[in-house]
């Protein structure tokens, strides 16, 4: 009884070491196999709202549930970030000449909800502009064109301007700025002082467009071969990795698109 216990404890250690070191090995290919497409190139999903950045869920189920186009692109894309500081240049209000005292701030983390002001102050009046609602209308190495809305007020008086528009000009370093409403403003040539963010960059990244849903999921073998013609998915999400080991349905929770 005692050698029967023995050779059932041991049977059992050893099979559990045998399938870690398998786990191991298996492991250690996967990764030598991908070692050199190291590009961690980012990747999006083309939907109804645009263009948004994937989560591994949505690669997951894309995998295993779905046709999909994949492509690579590489666009210019304005820096997330603006802060941008200018002073001097000459204001005209409508046809009043305010003078050249003019100080610019704008802060934006994300365009969309990024915000500044110009103020300007001389022995008789005072001139205020707040901006908000941003849009790019154009970005390059050149220019930024910028359109928002700015409220503001000269001495007591309130003022919309529907659109602002501010143009910097980054070869001249100079920005200038409209507005349109009842009366219109314009600030010609303020010069740059402080610049951080603001400019462009060339982005690469993958974009998968959804073309519906197969009518068989695709086996485990199938995904792994996808995953190996495209191995930037691996780079992006390391989880799908567990995907090549045999205990790939573990790491897919409860209630979602694989388990079956």
């Amino acid at each position: 009884m005692g050698r029967l216990k023995f050779f059932f404890k041991w049977s059992f250690v050893f099979t559990v070491l045998s399938v870690w070191t398998a786990l191991i090995v298996q492991s250690l290919v996967f990764g030598a196999a991908f070692a050199s497409s190291s590009s961690n190139i980012p990747i999006y999903l083309q939907t109804s709202a645009g263009i948004q950045r994937a989560s591994s869920a949505e690669i997951i189920d894309h995998l295993f549930n779905k046709n999909f186009k994949i492509e690579k692109r590489e666009e210019t894309i304005p820096m997330k970030d603006c802060s941008l500081r200018a002073t001097g240049g000459n204001t005209l209000f409508g046809t009043m000449d305010l003078g050249n005292k003019n100080d610019l701030s704008i802060n934006v983390n994300s365009f969309e909800n990024g915000d500044g002001g110009l103020t300007l102050k001389n022995e008789r009046d005072r001139f205020e502009v707040s901006f908000s609602n941003f849009e790019i209308l154009k970005t390059n190495s050149e220019i930024l064109m910028l359109k928002g809305k700015g409220k503001g007020k000269l001495n007591a008086d309130i003022i919309e301007f529907n659109p602002a528009m501010l143009t910097f000009n980054k070869s001249s370093n100079k920005v200038s700025i409209t507005g349109l409403g009842v009366s219109n403003f314009e600030t010609k040539d303020m010069e740059v002082g402080f610049i951080e963010g603001c400019l462009t960059e060339k982005k690469q990244f993958i974009l998968i467009t959804d073309q519906g849903e197969l009518n068989e999921r695709r086996s485990i073998e199938e995904v792994r071969i996808l995953l190996r013609e495209h191995p930037e998915f691996i780079e992006a999400y390391e989880r799908l990795r567990r995907l090549f080991t045999d205990y790939w349905f573990l790491a897919i929770p409860t209630g979602g698109v694989i388990i079956s």
